[in-house]
């Protein structure tokens, strides 16, 4: 916070002001303030004017005093009224009753806009103002101009405000009926006759209460002093300064939900915060409002509340917000309140009450003058830094001791510029560098700590001003050990012995900090000349550096962390010689993902092992070169990888004694089934198995039968399970395979068994052996079924048919009869399926038997010859309907083999 905090330091200033045209205050019974450059704070003057709220006021660019008003009422500067200056069309009992607008170009000329009020309502109306006339007192030209439009000026608010334009040609001068804002644009030409109007969703006939627009014309704030929560409220509007247009998207940042309303508002110059006073019945609260929270709990703040009435709140030329806090309705106070440092947050703010003392008998009352709030803009700039946005914090400065730093402000032809220190307690003008831009802060004894300020008076055609700020402390470099030396072992490279190796400059820091490294930011250089030359550290060492030349010295440039002073260290890199151990294969069995389960500690004892039994040895292991620099182990003892490479350094009792690397590698075989079944006919035995190792690589592998054979062939006489272990010669690796060899002999065919019906089935039973295989063929080349292992087929058409069993021992064939015949019969003598029958006999490779019909009991009703029909009765009756059974036996003439079959239809009538 302290960019912020400084505010307040550069106000006692003789130079931080705002436009001289707000310097004079008229306001209350009789009170004024005039604001002087020269003075820490406003001078009490009084006036004509007697208001219980609205007054205006003007002066010039010099804060000479022009006129003033209270809406019915213009004064000229010698607190007498113009001639044509009563009357007017604004109420002093209204909250804004008046305000003040120049024409941007013609000087002599401006323009009194006035409102009426709740009691007197008149309407929203504009006076010209030339001050020429009146001996140059000025006087009322003309009559009044009504701006209200077709709305109804009855209704017309109390409030008013204005601000520049964007172009800076002219001003925006905005009101408001209902939810209807009206923004007249003045330039040269003078008061435009066409407002812009923009239409609100919030509407409020209770029309008191401030409006207010933020200096940079972005903001539009509405205080609705309503007589209940609906009609009451503070809302926050955007404004387009280029097209005076309202946006509709306002805001309500406050309502209590009650009685209590908001009346007076202001911003702050940035137009961050906002501040509003509300009446709670007899009681008196100021608000502030921060625009940038958007967390609505801890966005507003409540600064003072007290037992008394509504006041107004106004932006000073000193940047300070004015607050008056009257007893009661017709009942002032004899003091002004202030806030001193309106862009800060909470209490920060400083809010004093009874600043201005006007003495026993003196009355503020309700209103202080309104002005145009571009009056009150100063930009913010980065004097530290100007290529960086201001910030809470981008005034601070640590300059080092025996140095130097420029501050730089906007350099702006023709510009005015005041620079000035404080130390805390009292603000000093510094004389004005040349170029006058730029002020140069020496570290030696000709500048102290404090804050230095520059305020820069533009005179461009919008009459910018800028502010900027640098909070100065000294610091003296960090206190380090300037020379280390950084000794590590000459491992993992290919000469050990020169001197030459790949170091981590980090682990010098804890060298050169005295173990403190958590308090430095530390940046590595190949010398001195680069490491003061890199001004933002950008330009350093990689830390994983690999010298060049033994004992090589390089530099590190170390920061206290908080602050940018810096020290040298000299590093010193000695590489002690070591033996470069050959690279060591180590082998793992595949896991089946291209990985493999590695045990460390057996790694390491083979390491040790090769070394021969002369030393105490210790091995490191590690899985990069990086971590083996910096000495990052693997712990553990089971270690699942990849194929890769690990990296390994030997300690003999401590002391360095070489480095080397070891290849992982994933012992995979062929690709191989773990179980074979083969079925061999029980003649054929015996057979050979031969391992699944492709022949060039029969060597590479050793081989272990279950039947105690060690050859990459075997014999077997007889049917068996076998199992092969297959070991790798290299890696130890093995994997098992197990041949299932089953016997088998030529089918033999039992019987076959043909089930007519809905679906044709034919099952045939043959002498199980395990590769037994079926198939039907149809003599015709009809239909065809292929070889399955199961012994039934369904759906299988009418036809004449060879049955096939085959397995490894041959094959057997059988013709069999698959015939049709009705599915139902319908009695009824109409010469369609009167007569049920058994259709497509094949009497060429066939014989057949009687068919025997059954009812669904199993009773027979009647055996009849093969090629006639049944016509549904028996005994000469007419059967009822149901499902009826019958019987064929169906024999083949090559070989007589009878086949029984059966099914059943359905009488229908």
């Amino acid at each position: 916070m302290k960019k912020k905090i400084l505010v307040g330091f550069l106000l006692f200033t003789t130079f931080m002001f705002s436009q001289n045209e707000a310097n004079n205050w008229f306001f209350g019974e009789n009170m004024g303030l005039r604001f002087n450059r020269n003075s820490p704070r406003p001078v009490v003057q009084q006036g004509s004017l007697n208001t219980l709220e609205g007054c205006a006021s003007i002066s010039d660019a010099n804060g000479r005093l022009l006129f003033y008003s209270d809406g019915s009422t213009a004064w000229t500067r010698t607190h007498q009224p113009m001639p044509n200056g009563t009357d007017l069309l604004g109420d002093e009992s209204s909250t804004q009753s008046a305000i003040i607008v120049p024409n941007p170009t013609y000087p002599n000329i401006y323009y009194l806009f006035t409102v009426g009020s709740t009691i007197e309502p008149s309407g929203y109306h504009y006076y010209t103002v030339d001050l020429s006339l009146n001996n140059g007192l000025g006087d009322i030209s003309g009559v009044a101009t009504d701006l209200s439009g077709s709305s109804d000026g009855g209704f017309w608010s109390e409030k008013i405000t204005a601000v520049e334009t964007a172009d800076c040609d002219g001003y925006w001068v905005i009101s408001l009926v209902d939810n209807l804002f009206y923004s007249y644009k003045v330039t040269e030409s003078g008061v435009s006759p066409t407002p812009v109007i923009s239409q609100v969703d919030f509407m409020s006939r209770q029309s008191r209460g401030y409006l207010k627009i933020s200096p940079n014309g972005k903001k539009l704030a509405v205080a609705h002093q309503g007589l209940t929560s609906s009609t009451s409220g503070l809302l926050l509007y955007g404004f387009n300064n280029s097209t005076g247009v309202v946006a509709n998207n306002g805001e309500m940042i406050y309502n209590s939900g009650g009685s209590e309303a908001p009346y007076g508002i202001e911003f702050s110059p940035s137009g961050d915060m906002l501040y509003a006073s509300t009446l709670d019945f007899d009681t008196y609260k100021l608000y502030q409002f921060d625009l940038k929270d958007t967390n609505l709990r801890t966005r507003m703040s409540l600064l003072h509340s007290e037992l008394a009435y509504r006041g107004a709140l106004q932006l000073g030329p000193d940047l300070k917000i004015y607050v008056t806090i009257p007893e009661e309705y017709t009942i002032g106070t004899q003091y002004l309140d202030v806030i001193h440092n309106p862009e800060l947050k909470g209490d920060d703010c400083n809010f004093e009450l009874d600043y201005i003392d006007f003495g026993n008998g003196r009355q503020v009352m309700q209103g202080l003058p309104p002005f145009i709030q571009s009056f009150f803009i100063v930009n913010d700039f980065n004097i530290v830094n100007p290529n960086e946005e201001v910030t809470e914090t981008s005034a601070d400065l640590a300059i080092c001791y025996d140095s130097t730093y420029t501050l730089n402000g906007p350099d702006i032809p023709g510009a005015d510029y005041f620079w000035a220190f404080n130390d805390g307690t009292t603000t000093t003008p510094i004389p004005t560098p040349s170029p006058p831009h730029q002020l140069i802060i020496n570290s030696d004894g000709t500048n102290t700590i404090g804050t230095y300020s520059l305020f820069v008076d533009s005179h461009d055609e919008c009459d910018n001003k800028y502010e900027g700020f640098a909070n100065i402390t000294f610091n003296l470099p960090p206190t380090i050990n300037t020379n280390v030396v950084l000794d590590k072992c000459d491992l993992f490279d290919n000469n050990s012995q020169d001197g030459l190796t790949t170091f981590d400059l980090r682990n010098s820091i804890d060298l050169i900090t005295s173990n403190q490294s958590h308090r430095f930011n530390v940046y590595f250089y190949l010398n001195a000349a680069d490491a003061n030359s890199d001004s933002l550290n950008e330009n350093g060492l990689d830390p994983i550096f690999s010298n060049t030349a033994a004992n090589q010295v390089v530099i590190a440039k170390v920061f206290e962390i908080g602050n940018d002073c810096y020290s040298l260290s000299n590093i010193e890199l000695v590489a002690t010689p070591s033996d470069v151990i050959p690279p060591i294969n180590e082998y793992g069995c595949d896991l089946g993902d291209s990985t493999a389960l590695f045990k460390l500690n057996e790694i390491k004892n083979n390491i040790v092992n090769s070394l021969g039994p002369a030393g105490t040895y210790t091995v490191t292991l590690y899985d990069s070169l990086e971590n083996a620099i910096n000495d990052n182990a693997i712990s553990g003892n089971n270690y699942t990888t990849g194929a890769t490479m690990l990296f390994f350094k030997v300690e003999d009792n401590g002391n360095c004694y070489g480095s080397g690397t070891i290849n992982l590698i994933i012992s995979t075989f062929p690709d191989l089934n773990s179980l074979e079944t083969i079925v061999i006919c029980d003649n054929s035995f015996p057979i050979t198995l031969t391992a699944p190792i492709p022949i060039n690589l029969q060597n590479n592998y050793s081989y272990y039968w279950s039947t105690n054979d060690t050859n990459y062939q075997i014999s077997i006489p007889s049917a068996q399970t076998v199992t092969l272990t297959i070991v790798d010669n290299v890696s130890g690796c093995e994997k098992q395979k197990i041949f299932k060899v089953l016997s088998s002999t030529i089918p033999v065919l039992n019987s076959i068994t043909v089930d007519v019906g809905d679906s044709n089935t034919v099952t045939i039973s043959a002498a199980q052996n395990s590769d037994n295989l079926y198939a039907l063929n149809n003599i015709d080349d009809v239909f065809t079924f292929n070889y399955q292992p199961e012994n039934t087929f369904y759906n299988v058409p009418p036809g004449t048919y060879d049955v096939y069993v085959n397995n490894v021992c041959g094959t057997i064939v059988e013709r069999i009869f698959v015939f049709g015949f009705q599915k139902f019969l319908t009695p009824n003598n109409d010469g369609y399926h009167d007569t049920w029958r058994v259709k497509g006999l094949d009497y060429d490779n066939f014989t057949f038997s009687d068919i025997n019909i059954f009812d669904r009991y199993g009773k027979l009703l009647i055996n009849m010859k093969p090629n006639s029909g049944w016509n549904g009765t028996y005994n000469g009756k007419l059967l009822p309907s149901s499902d009826y059974w019958f019987t064929i036996s169906v024999a083949d003439l090559q070989n007589n083999t009878a086949i029984t079959y059966k099914g059943h239809f359905s009488l229908v009538l």
